[in-house]
């Protein structure tokens, strides 16, 4: 994918990386990093909107949990700009949800490499 250039001249987009990226409103892993800023969205719906755009179906999390906050979870996900409205006016505090595996063609690996058995060395070896 290729990134999208804003008004202010800052790049945000999704480019395709080999560093997780997390912010406020994302749970995408490590093989998109998603860069913005606040000038770009003010919103989490905002951004949801944008991945929506891009192609990625969305649905809200809870963003203390990160438990979807739709009745069938990830198989409510949605590119349909009205549904997300819908969510985010309803829950304007919630985490943006994007399913893996085939629907988004995305896969994540999630390490914690804040826990003292982490091996930094043997996670290198597989990188």
């Amino acid at each position: 994918m290729t990134s999208k250039e804003n008004p202010g001249g800052k790049d945000q987009g999704i480019q395709e990386t080999g560093v997780e990226s997390l912010s406020q409103c994302d749970t995408i892993g490590t093989k998109y990093q998603v860069n913005f800023d606040a000038d770009v969205f003010n919103s989490c719906l905002d951004a949801a909107l944008f991945y929506a755009e891009k192609g990625l179906p969305v649905f809200p999390c809870n963003a203390s949990n990160k438990r979807p906050m739709t009745p069938n979870g990830f198989k409510d996900a949605s590119t349909d700009p009205a549904t997300i409205k819908i969510w985010w006016e309803n829950n304007p505090d919630a985490a943006i949800g994007i399913p893996t595996g085939e629907i988004s063609g995305l896969v994540v690996v999630d390490i914690d490499d804040y826990k003292d058995d982490f091996d930094q060395v043997a996670w290198d070896a597989i990188c």
